[in-house]
């Protein structure tokens, strides 16, 4: 389920040859930019530091040709989509019929692959998890990214909505815990200890309790399904399972003793 170093080399090499003919004629340009293309051919991306490189390759490519890295960045993304799609196009169009049911059913794709080869998903597994927003966007949560994946994946997004759903669409990275709340008002994020976070707004009404202390999470909800027990290793185990979860009558004010809410 991690790209092969051929296959990121590969990928580096097509993003390099996309931009060469912004350069022909430009004796300076040309000189550098074709050393870096040399040094493309050594890298050694098997490594933990494999993102850094292609960063530093991509970063002094747009430093010579007066791009925004940005811009090399997702042109990587599209490559490296692109790269996987030839190999794999029959498998990559059946995996769902709507961009949010294609990320959605990824989680499936990638059990498979490691069946196939004999593995087991562990804690630290990429995961993807595509929820429609009230306003029609996509929001794409990701969760332990292999770190060329990470990099790559704006750029593989808009790939994909191109090649396999004839869609345009902007991607944009959320990094603000701001934004992700006024995202999902709903939502709720808890540590490895299930310590609660943060809460959206309809649940902090909803629980009727002082959430400026240390809530746990077993203080405050319970599972209702899968029937696992509220641990973060559980959690983790079931990334692409819906959870429902039910608001404890205790946790909910007294005016709310009658009801709780899933």
């Amino acid at each position: 389920t991690a790209p092969t170093p051929q296959t990121i080399r590969q990928t580096l090499q097509r993003t390099l040859r996309y931009y060469e003919h912004q350069v022909i004629g430009y004796r300076d340009a040309e000189k550098n930019f074709h050393n870096i293309s040399n040094r493309c051919s050594y890298t050694d991306c098997s490594g933990n530091d494999e993102a850094e490189d292609v960063s530093g390759i991509l970063q002094c490519t747009a430093n010579i040709l007066g791009l925004k890295f940005e811009e090399m960045q997702e042109k990587f993304g599209e490559e490296f989509f692109n790269i996987c799609f030839d190999e794999n196009e029959r498998v990559l169009r059946a995996v769902g019929g709507t961009l949010q049911d294609f990320f959605n059913g990824f989680d499936a794709l990638l059990e498979h692959i490691r069946t196939s080869f004999g593995r087991q998903a562990t804690l630290e597994s990429p995961s993807f998890l595509c929820k429609e927003l009230p306003e029609g966007n996509l929001m794409l949560h990701y969760f332990h990214p292999h770190h060329i994946v990470g990099f790559a994946m704006m750029g593989m997004t808009k790939a994909a909505a191109k090649k396999i759903y004839r869609l345009e669409v902007d991607v944009e990275q959320v990094t603000n815990d701001k934004l992700y709340a006024e995202g999902s008002n709903l939502h709720l994020m808890f540590d490895p200890n299930m310590l609660v976070l943060q809460l959206g707004e309809g649940l902090r009404k909803q629980l009727k309790c002082d959430t400026h202390k240390t809530l746990k999470f077993q203080d405050c909800f319970e599972i209702v399904s899968p029937k696992v027990s509220a641990t973060f290793e559980r959690v983790l185990l079931r990334l692409s399972t819906p959870f429902v979860i039910r608001t404890r009558l205790e946790a909910s004010g007294s005016e709310n003793k009658d009801k709780s809410m899933e």
